[in-house]
């Protein structure tokens, strides 16, 4: 039950950054507070505050807020206005959840058993329970708050799982927390460590702040240090000059007898998946499926919740699932990273599709300029593109035609110039160039239907040929509700009056294995069980 819902408590950092409004009565010294840290913890304060994050322990004879930011708050008080700032107080003192805590019962037993439902607390030791009574465990209600703890509580809000409570501390540097290293942890380093956690990513990938606002915790003007918004996208720029076999205008492309009311295909990007950066697997071989599902949003950079002490084994282990984890999603290069003995890291590259998409949903990292300059190409070749209709079938139509009749294989082109641009193996290249491989004709595939509303993947295989088996590219694509094959590569090969083919043109399954092969282990998902019924 923890496990299940502990998502929900992405927003609970809310509440966490409000333990600094203590207001139980057990505060306990703990000497002298750096002038330095207690001016952090003022200012962190004064923030929370007008956030409406934190009450304070009273007000003085000016009517300012009082912080006790000098003393440290105890765990029960924590825990108390942590459920009763993130409004769950009704739920957690009808519900009365069970415990297994007994030394903490009275009134804060149904504070500590509403947090140890959701995860975030599992108490100071655990022991056998018996039905009516109060567990063996201990919560240590009296006990100072340690930075340890504390940050442990943060991790597991933001819903990390498996945070090593005894040393968090790498997890929390890699998901951008910032906390005091001092054996003592004041109520104003709380403070600080909690206004730095708003901006922390949650394992789904927004900021905590974010998650506030939207749940409607904060309001919307809230003092925040918000990231830029993606670079505005340069003027649309114009054809390549040298570019012949890509000037639309100039190709003698077949005239389509029911093109008298095409119109230019819509400018509409999307769809736009989570953007998660932090999975959990609890076996080796779910790694390539759930970093595929982070890379789908375009995560730099996911964190990997591994059973305990397994992570050095998964992230070593990883090199031989990446070929999965590619033939499912954008990344192209994927490194790993230790975080601790639970959790590593994997960074990831994406194709220049993919950062092109990365841009437009305000995730790239890094220059945008070759992702703005592809898209803009792209852009402009769409508004020259005629669909019969908006439907997908059409649109989908549509680009499969253009490209082919657009895109010189690297064999042609290099026999008509002598050199090759670069990366014909990605979208720039057929979209820029007009030049490409069986992969960059995926790629720019992929592009061209994301920024029309039409969503597609590649996948690679190999294709059976006269002379043997080649490797290739080929795309999955999504139309009208379901899911086909199609490959442009082979249905590139013009006939002698110039048309082009239509085998390989949202087929099924079934169709597409009778040449084509998945790299090994891969199924060709997501499943496409028959072929599209034009009509």
């Amino acid at each position: 039950m923890k496990r299940e819902r502990i998502k929900r408590w992405a927003g609970l950092l809310a509440a966490l950054a409000l333990t600094a409004a203590l207001t139980g009565p057990a505060l306990a010294a703990g000497g002298t507070i750096p002038v330095d840290r207690l001016a952090a913890g003022e200012a962190a304060a004064n923030t929370l505050y007008d956030m409406g994050l934190l009450r304070g322990t009273g007000l003085s004879d000016d009517g300012t807020p009082i912080f006790s930011l000098e003393s440290v708050g105890n765990r029960a008080d924590s825990l108390t206005m942590l459920v009763r700032l993130l409004g769950g107080e009704p739920e957690a003192l009808s519900a009365n959840y069970t415990h297994p805590f007994g030394d903490s019962y009275g009134w804060m037993s149904p504070y500590v058993g509403y947090a140890y439902v959701y995860g975030i607390t599992n108490g100071t030791s655990l022991g056998p329970t018996q039905e009516g009574v109060y567990g063996a465990g201990t919560f240590s209600p009296a006990d100072n708050i340690p930075c340890r703890d504390f940050v442990t509580w943060i991790l597991r809000a933001l819903g990390y799982a498996n945070v090593d409570w005894a040393s968090p501390w790498a997890l929390a540097r890699e998901v951008g927390l910032s906390y005091p290293e001092s054996d003592v942890f004041y109520r104003a380093d709380m403070a600080v460590t909690a206004l730095s956690a708003l901006d922390c990513r949650t394992v789904n990938g927004i900021s905590l702040r974010q998650r506030l606002i939207s749940s409607g915790v904060i309001p919307d003007d809230s003092p925040a240090e918000t990231p830029d918004p993606p670079a505005e996208l340069p003027d649309d720029l114009p054809d390549d000059p040298t570019d012949d076999l890509h000037n639309y205008e100039g190709d003698d492309l077949p005239d389509d007898p029911a093109s008298d009311d095409a119109q230019p295909i819509r400018f509409t990007p999307g769809p736009v998946y989570d953007y998660v950066t932090g999975v959990t697997v609890s076996d080796i071989s779910q790694l390539p499926s759930a970093l595929a599902q982070a890379a789908s949003g375009h995560a730099p950079s996911v964190v990997v919740s591994t059973p305990s002490g397994k992570a050095k084994e998964y992230a070593a282990d990883f090199p031989a699932w990446e070929a999965a984890l590619y033939d499912m999603s954008d990344a192209i290069n994927a490194v790993t990273r230790p975080v601790d003995g639970s959790h590593f890291a994997v960074d990831l590259t994406y194709s220049d599709a993919g950062q092109a998409m990365a841009l437009l949903e305000g995730r790239l990292t890094g220059p945008g300029d070759s992702a703005a300059a592809l898209i803009n190409e792209a852009k402009g070749l769409l508004s020259d593109i005629r669909a019969q209709d908006s439907r997908d079938f059409s649109v989908v139509k549509a680009i499969h035609d253009y490209l082919i009749y657009t895109t010189a294989f690297t064999e042609d082109y290099l026999r008509a110039y002598g050199e090759l641009p670069d990366d014909v193996d990605s979208a720039a290249g057929p979209i820029l160039y007009g030049v490409g491989d069986s992969e960059g004709l995926a790629l720019a595939f992929r592009l061209m239907c994301y920024l029309a509303g039409v969503e597609a993947i590649p996948v690679r295989g190999q294709v059976l040929t006269d002379s043997g088996a080649a490797t290739t590219v080929w795309n999955k694509v999504k139309v009208d509700g379901g899911w086909y094959n199609i490959d442009l590569t082979m249905d590139s090969r013009l006939d002698a009056a110039g048309n082009i083919g239509y085998n390989y043109f949202l087929v099924s399954d079934a169709a597409i294995a009778s040449t084509h092969i998945p790299t090994p282990g891969r199924p060709l998902w997501p499943a496409s069980p028959a072929d599209y019924a034009v009509g």
